[in-house]
């Protein structure tokens, strides 16, 4: 009867429907988890650093003393900083890049925090806002935005001279 033909059908659509979900999952080269990093990129992962959107937007005076992001956040930093310099005991690291493939994807953030946690061990830290479009780290370590880079790629001034103190020592 009828209702045999209704009950064949919904079977059917939600066979589609399921190999059609299942075949865009298998086909989908994003990365999501640390998982996918292993999987899709075949590096080993340094840390995981939880999500930063309500420290992005604070500045330097407002993240520290503590960061005000919570231990487990901190502690990644931590993880992070450690995995760096182990990557580095034969020949010490003297740059670290930090980079995405969109923009507000949380380099400054990162790096900032990252920095911070060098510095905290006693480091002399450099951070340098190579974003000539547009820096922010002035506004996240609440210094002036000139000079800066495009400053010194102009050939207007010697790099030293733009360095700027932030209130952490060692940063």
């Amino acid at each position: 009867g009828p209702w045999g033909h209704y009950l064949v059908w919904t079977f059917f659509g939600l066979l589609v429907g399921i190999v059609f979900a299942y075949f865009l999952d298998y086909n989908d080269t994003s990365i999501k988890s640390e998982m996918d990093v292993r999987r899709w990129l075949g590096l080993p992962l340094l840390s995981s650093i939880p999500t930063l959107r309500e420290i992005r937007k604070k500045t330097f005076r407002e993240i520290m003393p503590e960061f005000e992001m919570g231990r487990q956040t901190m502690e990644s930093f931590r993880t992070l900083r450690t995995q760096v310099e182990f990557k580095g005991i034969d020949k010490p690291l003297k740059t670290l890049l930090v980079t995405s493939t969109r923009p507000s994807e949380g380099k400054t953030a990162i790096m900032t925090n990252l920095a911070v946690t060098f510095a905290q061990k006693g480091e002399q830290t450099l951070l340098v806002d190579c974003d000539l479009r547009r820096p922010s780290l002035h506004r996240h370590l609440d210094l002036n935005r000139s000079p800066g880079l495009s400053n010194i790629l102009m050939g207007d001034l010697p790099w030293r001279q733009a360095l700027q103190e932030t209130d952490m020592p060692n940063l």
